[in-house]
């Protein structure tokens, strides 16, 4: 059989030792395609099949809407005025969807979804 594999986030002290106050709760064992501290120190980190929000002590922030993803997920950034861009999906003829939520994880209703397909040159 194959290995276990198990996908942890760790958070180091500024001299380089574990930060022990740091600790993973409630998120599952999800590969983590990309991170970014808010201003607040919550944490985004986005996973193979949704993003989700961490409290400063790596705990899940239950009052963050978490959002499952249909496709694999691409990037998020982040807004001066906290809300967030996702994209997810590929760049073939499905293409890159974009998504843009609230501070809370919530849809956000003035965003309309919007889907990117690149044009393939020479196709027939």
């Amino acid at each position: 059989g194959k290995d276990a594999v198990q996908h942890i986030i760790y958070r180091v002290n500024e001299n380089g030792s574990t930060d022990n106050s740091f600790t993973l709760t409630g998120i599952g064992n999800f590969a983590h395609r990309e991170i970014l501290v808010q201003p607040d120190g919550k944490i985004l980190t986005l996973t193979d099949a949704k993003l989700l929000r961490l409290n400063e002590n790596g705990g899940e922030d239950t009052g963050f809407q978490t959002t499952n993803f249909p496709r694999q997920p691409r990037g998020i950034s982040l807004h001066g005025d906290g809300r967030i861009t996702v994209s997810y999906g590929n760049s073939s003829a499905e293409g890159v969807i974009f998504l843009r939520l609230l501070p809370n994880g919530a849809a956000d209703p003035a965003f309309s979804v919007f889907t990117y397909r690149p044009y393939l040159f020479g196709a027939q």
